[in-house]
């Protein structure tokens, strides 16, 4: 049986060989201590990464599976966690619209 896939891959051409020769490096969280929301608090870079790690095997097994209205609110809720520092009235001025395409 094969686990969730990765959110980071990282594919670097292998130099011995030709340049089409890619190897692939899955880097995973597959244990979280019995406190982890305090750990992970302590240790936002490993939070975010679990969070995208999260999202990508979401987005890889259940995305086809989930209604549009569904999937508007979790696209809606991902562009407020995108933009959380960004002022609300920001987005009214043309020189932030490059941002959202």
């Amino acid at each position: 049986m094969e686990g969730p896939t990765s959110s980071s891959r990282f594919e670097l051409p292998c130099i011995t060989q030709s340049l089409t020769t890619y190897h692939r490096y899955e880097l995973q969280i597959r244990y979280l201590p019995e406190h982890f929301v305090e750990s992970l608090k302590e240790n936002r870079t490993t939070l975010l990464y679990f969070y995208q790690q999260l999202r990508n095997d979401y987005m890889q097994c259940f995305a086809s599976k989930v209604s549009e209205g569904m999937a508007l609110q979790l696209g809606c809720l991902e562009l407020r966690r995108f933009f959380k520092d960004m002022p609300y009235n920001a987005l009214d001025k043309k020189s932030n619209l490059e941002l959202l395409e």
